[in-house]
């Protein structure tokens, strides 16, 4: 008997701790990190605005539904593996200013993360230089502390960048911005 409360109170404890945890973190955060590839700014354009495409590049998006517009633009359901938002992801383009800024809203009222993804696309000398930053709300204080400690607030931003590599052709990575905190 004494060991079954064991193994059910121990896991029970270590999330209660974990939600606790969670309510002191801040609930948003602003992380940003860049890349430089070899290759042209329209090559990378075209890659982060094929949404359809993105299971072929984006190891974190196995499947892509399109969506009904969402105010007249662009909208898609991304699904993947076990991430921080979750198995899917419904998306929709906020801004768009070819090629050079792309802006992704998550959406859903109930989700447990909501916030912005802006892709900045720059010409340089030798290539092209990708910014992403993320502007993040984690609603769910369970979620904000798996995210501060097991998955890290880089992760996301950090794969993106290393599948867009793998895609266009190599080039140099910068290092990521530490998230801002509370934005």
């Amino acid at each position: 008997m004494r060991w079954m409360v064991l193994a059910l109170g121990v896991p029970a404890a270590l999330v209660a701790l974990a939600v606790l945890v969670g309510y002191f973190l801040p609930s948003t955060h602003i992380t940003s990190g860049s890349a430089r590839y070899d290759a042209e700014p329209e090559t990378v354009w075209a890659a982060i605005t094929g949404v359809a495409d993105y299971p072929r590049w984006r190891r974190d998006v196995r499947r892509v539904e399109f969506l009904p517009p969402n105010d007249g633009r662009l909208a898609w359901r991304e699904r993947s593996g076990l991430t921080a938002i979750g198995r899917s992801a419904s998306c929709a383009v906020e801004e768009e200013s070819p090629p050079h800024r792309f802006v992704v809203r998550m959406l859903g009222a109930a989700s447990a993360y909501q916030g912005t993804w802006t892709y900045e696309v720059v010409a340089e000398p030798e290539g092209t230089r990708l910014t992403i930053t993320e502007h993040a709300e984690i609603r769910r204080p369970l979620h904000r502390a798996a995210v501060r400690y097991l998955l890290g607030y880089t992760n996301g931003v950090e794969g993106c960048l290393a599948s867009l590599q793998a895609l266009v052709g190599p080039g140099r990575r910068a290092a990521l911005d530490s998230p801002a905190g509370s934005a």
